[in-house]
């Protein structure tokens, strides 16, 4: 993939490989020459390869040799990732949420995962593990608000940690929480439950917040709770703390990292990471 920066400079990049090389005008134009002077799949001519940039095109596998067979490179690639990779999992214990985003893709869907359901988890990752090594396992908890349901959480990562302890595999585990939820009890069941990463959202100081991300309850500031939240688990865990912006709240994101800060929450032993996350309309209309 060529693409051409405004500042004239140019980007290669090889989805492949994943190489990814900036080059000078000259340098650009020259690259998108040597490409285009020979139709895919067809050998260079030798002048072509004495062009000091062709080695540059070799090292990033823009460039291989004719018998490379790109599509077995691939799928041996799949394979071997997947026969190696970590046990992943994402689980929503619970579609229910106390917050009424008007944006949330999840909707008014409602209803929290039953025993039965949870025995069938349990026994699929039992399986798994008879049958695959992993070189570690990773669960993150979704929703809904998954800390609504605080006793599933509880019950499936106990059987996780009794597996991972028996096979003798790493175990890990995240919170894809709204922060509103975070009681003092739901703190020690993460922490029993093998949870070392929260990621918690806000959208901006009080009066943006409280109107993108309202409480159901409407006379609780959802704001207000999360903060509450995040005094809780701040140093205790990793936390990522996500602010999805868009036309309407962007400037407001600014002011909400100097309340970070006032907060006492940036310093480096905190473990506290904020990004933006940017939304789109799916539609002219949504």
């Amino acid at each position: 993939h060529l693409i051409p920066l405004t500042s004239g400079d140019g980007v290669v990049y090889n989805g492949r490989s994943g190489a990814l090389v900036k080059l000078s005008p000259g340098a650009f134009a020259r690259c998108e020459a040597l490409l285009s002077s020979t139709p895919k799949g067809k050998p260079f001519s030798t002048s072509v390869e004495g062009d000091n940039l062709f080695a540059h095109l070799v090292a990033g596998s823009f460039v291989v040799e004719e018998d490379f067979d790109e599509l077995a490179f691939i799928e041996d690639q799949y394979n071997r990732e997947r026969s190696h990779s970590q046990f992943l999992l994402t689980i929503l214990p619970t579609f229910g949420c106390n917050l009424g985003c008007d944006y949330c893709f999840v909707g008014k869907k409602k209803g929290a995962m039953d025993r039965e359901r949870q025995d069938q988890i349990i026994e699929f990752v039992t399986k798994r593990f008879a049958t695959q090594k992993f070189p570690s396992m990773a669960v993150d908890w979704f929703g809904g608000e998954p800390l609504l349901a605080l006793p599933a959480i509880e019950y499936l990562s106990r059987a996780f940690l009794d597996l991972c302890a028996k096979y003798d595999t790493p175990y890990s585990a995240q919170v894809i929480t709204n922060g509103t939820m975070i009681s003092d009890k739901a703190v020690d069941v993460m922490t029993n439950a093998g949870i070392d990463r929260l990621q918690i959202t806000l959208d901006g100081l009080k009066e943006i917040h409280d109107v993108r991300r309202p409480s159901k309850l409407r006379v609780i500031s959802s704001f207000e709770q999360t903060i509450l939240g995040l005094g809780r688990v701040v140093g205790k865990f990793v936390i990522r703390l996500r602010i999805n912006v868009d036309k309407h709240n962007l400037p407001e994101a600014w002011r909400l990292l100097d309340f970070f800060d006032e907060q006492g929450w940036l310093g480096a032993d905190k473990a506290f990471y904020p990004y933006l996350a940017r939304i789109s309309p799916f539609t002219e209309a949504c």
